[in-house]
């Protein structure tokens, strides 16, 4: 089955500093399968109005990061899948030499 196109939604929301500011929102499926909301903080409304050219590009950069294939900068993962990549890839590289390598400088010494 195909994947749906997504538009997103960009939305205003006032932060804390009482500042109203545009933010995008999107479903982002896992690998899990479930559905979850993301969100990105683009900036002032002040700065980017409404209907203005510039808010419309800066939305169709980020409408064009969100539905392409593979990892993006709008796509993230868990910290259990990072830790467990940690583990299996960069963990496996130096299992051999971990015995002989001192903590504080890094030298070899046996």
């Amino acid at each position: 089955m195909l994947a749906r196109y997504q538009n997103g939604c960009p939305q205003t929301t006032i932060r804390k500093d009482g500042v109203e500011r545009w933010q995008f929102r999107w479903l982002h499926k896992g690998a899990d399968g479930i559905s979850r909301e993301r969100k990105k903080t683009i900036g002032p409304v002040k700065d980017y109005p409404e209907n203005s050219k510039k808010l419309q590009e800066l939305l169709a950069g980020l409408r064009l990061n969100l539905n392409t294939d593979g990892p993006t900068e709008l796509t993230s993962i868990t910290m259990t899948e990072a830790v467990e990549h940690y583990k299996i890839h960069e963990l496996a590289d130096c299992a051999g030499t971990a015995k002989h390598i001192r903590p504080a400088t890094g030298r070899r010494w046996f």
